[in-house]
C-alpha cells in the first residue's frame, strides 16, 4: 500500500473555547496557522478532528468538573465549534469530526483500518494528544503513530515536554 494513501491526521481540541474562549491561550492562537498549514499540505487519506463536548446538565458530575475545570465546549454552542481557520482549511479535505467528553476518544476501532500511519497534533500534549495516542494504540497496536511535537502545546511547557518524553519512551515517533 502507498504510505501516502494510508496516512491519517488527528487534530485535537482546536475549538473556540481552547483558543479564544474560557481557556484562551496565546500559544494556542499561535498554533492555529501552523496547523492550518499542515492541513493545507496534508497529502494523506483522512483528517480526524477530536472535539471536546460537554452538557451543562451533567457537567458537575464529570471528572473535569471535579478537578476544577470550568464549564467549556458546551454542545453546539460557539465555544464547542472549531476555530474558523481550521473549519475553512478542512472544507476541501476528507475529514471526520469525532466527539468526546473525556481527554481521549474511545471509539477509534475501524477508523484506521487500511491505514499505515497516524500523525497527531493539537491541544494539549499532556491531555488530549497523549490520551488519543494511547487510545489509538490500544486498538491498532501495529500502526505507526507519530506525534508532531511542533504542532502541539501543553498546558505548560514542562507538561508538554514530559508528555513527549512519555510518548517517546512508549514506542511513539516524536517528530
Amino acid at each position: 500500500m502507498d504510505n501516502t494513501k494510508g496516512k491519517a491526521l488527528v487534530i485535537t481540541d482546536l475549538q473556540n473555547d481552547f483558543v479564544s474562549g474560557v481557556f484562551a491561550n496565546n500559544k494556542a492562537k499561535e498554533l492555529v496557522p501552523k496547523i492550518v498549514d499542515k492541513i493545507n499540505k496534508f497529502d494523506g487519506k483522512k483528517i480526524f478532528l477530536v472535539m471536546d463536548i460537554h452538557f451543562k446538565e451533567i457537567y458537575k458530575d464529570c471528572s473535569e468538573s471535579k478537578f476544577g475545570y470550568p464549564f467549556h465546549c458546551e454542545a453546539m454552542e460557539d465555544g464547542w465549534k472549531l476555530v474558523p481557520e481550521i473549519e475553512e482549511a478542512i472544507k476541501d479535505k476528507e475529514y471526520e469530526k469525532v466527539e468526546t467528553s473525556t481527554f481521549g476518544y474511545s471509539y477509534w476501532n475501524e477508523c484506521f483500518d487500511g491505514f499505515e500511519s497516524v500523525e497527531i497534533c493539537g491541544l494539549y500534549t499532556n491531555e488530549a494528544v497523549i490520551a488519543n495516542a494511547y487510545c489509538i494504540r490500544s486498538v491498532y497496536p501495529n500502526i505507526d503513530i507519530r506525534i508532531l511535537q511542533d504542532l502541539c502545546i501543553g498546558k505548560r511547557e514542562k507538561l508538554h515536554n514530559e508528555a513527549l518524553d512519555i510518548l517517546g519512551s512508549s514506542d511513539y515517533t516524536i517528530e
